[in-house]
């Protein structure tokens, strides 16, 4: 159930962050982006220039950073896929380059620039995704008036059925208060199975508590971090790594 709620709420951040962000022109859009890849000890520049050859995307590659990882541009490289897509090749491309050292990728202005993660890590950027749609919450309606047709017809039969019940004493009238949906002084707000409602405020403290503990905890201020999330009219601001808005709104 947990896993199901932490879908819905990455579909809608990353709907929210493709409403307010340009697409970027770096990664194509169809299911299979790449054709066969079959790298046998290539050196890693000339894979990457193979992906931006293939897939049109502008790739530069921060060689600085990598090469203090002890990660060259003649690093060999071995790779066997196909039909996957140009996102999926490139992060298994970097996971085989970097071998112990955790390599990613940043998206800047139609740019795409490999680096490390640490160096990427050092660099913050703000966004602010809308969840109004996860703050709703419908109202309860287990109280709500219930359809009876029996209390109508149980004394007057048709008669009172059709003219709405003509006489106080008529089954149709004895019953004060109730009518065609039966109890008409139920209360349509009563709170949950668990007698409270919750807040705006708690429902995102919520939703924040589930993207620290699922995305990269060790990135947040709370547990001794730099990236920090805070809610604010509906919104969550969030200052991060490029690479956690990506697993945050896709």
């Amino acid at each position: 159930m947990r896993q199901a709620i932490f879908a819905l709420i990455v579909l809608i951040l990353g709907q929210c962050a493709l409403a307010q962000s340009r697409p970027p022109a770096t990664a194509p859009s169809k299911p299979a982006d790449l054709p066969a890849v079959n790298f046998n000890a290539i050196a890693f520049k000339d894979a990457v220039e193979f992906f931006a050859d293939v897939s049109g995307a502008n790739i530069t590659v921060n060689w600085r950073a990598l090469e203090k990882a002890n990660v060259r541009p003649d690093t060999p490289v071995t790779m066997k896929i196909g039909g996957v897509t140009f996102r999926k090749a490139l992060d298994m491309l970097l996971r085989q380059a970097g071998g112990g050292v955790p390599l990613t990728y940043t998206i800047d202005e139609g740019v795409l620039e490999i680096t490390t993660q640490e160096t990427e890590d050092a660099k913050l950027v703000t966004r602010v995704y809308g969840i109004q749609d996860l703050l709703f919450e419908a109202e309860d309606f287990s109280g709500a008036p219930q359809l009876s047709l029996s209390s109508t017809g149980s004394s007057g039969g048709g008669r009172s059925a059709r003219s709405g019940g003509s006489g106080g004493s008529g089954g149709g009238g004895s019953g004060g208060n109730t009518g065609l949906f039966g109890n008409t002084n139920g209360n349509t707000n009563s709170p949950g199975s668990d007698g409270k409602s919750l807040s705006q405020k708690e429902r995102a403290d919520e939703i924040i508590k589930m993207i620290t503990t699922s995305i990269r905890p060790e990135i947040w201020v709370e547990n001794g971090g730099t990236s920090k999330i805070s809610f604010y009219r509906g919104n969550l601001i969030v200052t991060a790594p490029a690479s956690v808005h990506r697993q945050i709104g896709g």
